[in-house]
């Protein structure tokens, strides 16, 4: 049997322990009553399939775990993927989004070498003659609308959606391209090497 380290049968921590299980419950239940409120009876819920990598001096992000209690309590729960919905303008499908807000760097290990850097929190386009500008109620002047990059996913989310529904595909903006390359154009075989598994070189094909 494996060893059990001697504070797991202490009271308190079983006490912590159960509670921590019953308001995890709790908090299940919560969210899928308020998801239900929101959305209806039998709502079909949209989530990215990003996954984070080196959560480092980070706090925990739900993934899996967020996912199997949304199946548990009965949701459709539907991936999609993120490519390119942090970068696109949800407005005008033209411009690209870019940071610009200098902030203190929040790792207090790179402070030294990095004291500022640019915020990932909220985006702006780059395209002058974007649709989601607004004028400035001081001055007048046309500016680019701020956008959170969580709204910006989401109204990026809708149009892969609409474009799913409405046309059968992704629109090409927020597409993975591979391009397809004959081997004869990039490396023309004048018959001195023989082809692999015995095909013809023009059916030899190459994605970069």
């Amino acid at each position: 049997m494996p060893r059990r380290h001697p504070w797991i049968a202490q009271p308190l921590h079983r006490k912590l322990q159960e509670s921590a299980f019953i308001n995890r419950q709790r908090w299940e239940s919560k969210l899928a009553k308020d998801l239900r409120r929101k959305f209806g009876l039998n709502p079909t819920l949209i989530l990215g399939n990003w996954s984070a990598g080196i959560v480092r001096s980070h706090a925990p992000i739900p993934g899996k775990g967020l996912r199997r209690m949304l199946l548990a309590q009965g949701f459709k729960v539907l991936h999609i993927d993120e490519f390119k919905t942090l970068t696109w303008c949800p407005y005008c499908e033209e411009g690209k989004l870019e940071k610009f807000l200098h902030v203190k760097n929040p790792r207090p290990h790179q402070q030294i070498k990095w004291p500022v850097i640019m915020s990932y929190a909220v985006l702006r386009c780059k395209n002058v003659n974007c649709e989601g500008w607004v004028k400035n109620a001081m001055t007048g002047e046309s500016c680019p609308r701020i956008l959170n990059r969580d709204l910006a996913a989401c109204l990026n989310f809708r149009h892969i959606v609409t474009g799913l529904w409405e046309h059968g595909k992704v629109p090409e903006c927020f597409m993975h391209l591979q391009r397809t390359v004959d081997a004869d154009e990039v490396a023309p075989d004048n018959g001195s090497r023989e082809s692999p598994d015995n095909e013809p070189p023009a059916q030899r094909r190459r994605i970069e």
